[in-house]
């Protein structure tokens, strides 16, 4: 597919006008396929028992300046990477390198165990949300999508992943400037022009135009104004784009600089040229508040809660607790249980969820874990891809049936009957299934289809 003339003219005379080779070299770049990248869920486990792990199965390792993040090779690719069970029940996520660099940088490539309130102001598909639940892990974080339509990816990652310290809204990001020093940190991964990403989306390249970068520009521009607003003083937030071009980037941060002033100070940026860094085409900078009130925002407005979400308490939270009890399961110390109408959500703890409830409509809060129908509770297939349960029969399953099993078909066992099971796949949970007259049924989550 082709470039955009407009947009080659565009970097000839902005970056590269006295070096035509460089220029040459950025061009070719756009296009090219990208080598595999992946994220370990150092939630899930630490980075050398994973590596360990699977480098003992032909799996290659090559590091790269995020320390979370591998270029992988493999001896045996028959099997997708996406589609490899390690992949569907969260082990690691498929993270281009770029990309995985904002939440590195924010983190200072550390992990952190302050009890912060993250907010990331446009999350899907949650690349970024999940690796943010990885530095932070004591957090609880704020994922806001306004695309409806991208919301069930997002969702489904962070199931995937296994994570009870997020709640997502779907709110126009430009709303939580009515939020005013509420979050610890902030993270805006602007929407953008998608420059940086033409080995995916080369279209994005081939009806380049200044007109929709400009208009582009003024939206990322309001953003970045909320979110500096909703950011405590002496907070950080990260502005990045996938994008390259100064009028997304700089002079987006210009104009922040030139309304807020000595109030807010720049402390970091870098273009990531796709052609240096051998990856895709990125942009991230770090802003610290230095204010101590909001310039124009004084009160916050606040939105209307969900009311369908409560604290379990009482009667439900004994029958609940009585059938983990059954299972033999043991759920994390510093979690609470939430109900969402019938369904049973983890969440981990904060000292003031009530009040973070009480000011924004979440649509989906924790992990759901169950759903209550009746008198009984109906354990759903995210606990168990993520939890043991020691009063459950235990199946390893063996290569030869893992395709079928992940693609919901029979598998036929020599075990009679067993109307709730656990699935093992190297030692770790799986997922849930069910045994009926010798055949073995997943109870796996629509996620976990192996395509």
């Amino acid at each position: 597919m082709s470039i955009n003339s407009a947009f080659l003219d565009y970097f000839r005379q902005e970056f590269f006008l006295d070096n035509e080779i460089e220029f040459e070299a950025f061009t070719k770049s756009l296009l090219r396929p990208l080598k595999k990248t992946m994220r370990i869920n150092t939630n899930k486990q630490p980075l050398d028992t994973f590596m360990s792990n699977k480098t003992a199965v032909g799996w290659k390792f090559g590091k790269t300046p995020n320390g979370h993040v591998f270029h992988v090779d493999r001896e045996d690719t028959s099997i997708a990477l996406g589609s490899n069970p390690e992949h569907l029940r969260g082990d690691f996520y498929i993270q281009e390198l770029s990309a995985s660099m904002s939440v590195w940088l924010m983190s200072e490539g550390q992990v952190h165990t302050e009890p912060f309130h993250i907010l990331e102001m446009a999350s899907s598909p949650g690349g970024k949300t999940t690796q943010i639940a990885e530095h932070y892990p004591n957090a609880f974080i704020f994922a806001n999508e306004f695309n409806k339509e991208r919301i069930v990816p997002l969702l489904e990652n962070i199931e995937r992943m296994g994570l009870t310290n997020i709640a997502v809204t779907n709110m126009n990001g430009v709303q939580f400037r009515d939020l005013p020093n509420r979050f610890d940190l902030v993270l805006l991964d602007a929407p953008c022009s998608w420059e940086g990403i033409g080995y995916k989306a080369a279209e994005s390249l081939k009806y380049w135009n200044i007109k929709n970068v400009k208009t582009i520009a003024r939206l990322q521009k309001k953003l970045l104004h909320a979110g500096l607003v909703a950011l405590k003083p002496g907070g950080t937030l990260v502005y990045s784009t996938c994008t390259l071009n100064h009028i997304e980037n700089e002079e987006v941060l210009a104009s922040a600089k030139e309304e807020f002033g000595d109030q807010i100070e720049i402390t970091f940026s870098k273009r990531f040229w796709p052609h240096t860094e051998i990856a895709g085409g990125f942009f991230v900078a770090k802003i610290e508040k230095k204010f101590t009130e909001t310039v124009s925002e004084e009160v916050s407005k606040g939105y209307r809660p969900n009311t369908d979400i409560s604290l379990l308490e009482d009667r439900s939270l004994g029958m609940v607790e009585d059938a983990l009890e059954r299972l033999g399961t043991n759920l994390p110390h510093n979690t609470q249980l939430y109900r969402y109408k019938n369904d049973i959500l983890l969440t981990r703890f904060t000292s003031d969820i009530n009040s973070l409830l009480k000011e924004l409509y979440i649509i989906r809060f924790g992990m759901r874990i169950g759903r209550i129908e009746g008198n009984n509770f109906e354990p759903l297939p995210p606990l168990g891809v993520h939890f043991e349960h020691t009063k459950l029969l235990k199946y390893e399953i063996a290569k030869e049936e893992l395709k079928e099993f992940l693609r919901w078909l029979s598998v036929p066992v020599t075990l009679e009957h067993a109307w709730l099971i656990q699935v093992y796949w190297n030692g770790a949970p799986l997922g849930f299934g069910n045994i009926q007259k010798g055949v073995l049924q997943s109870g796996l989550p629509k996620y976990m289809f192996w395509k």
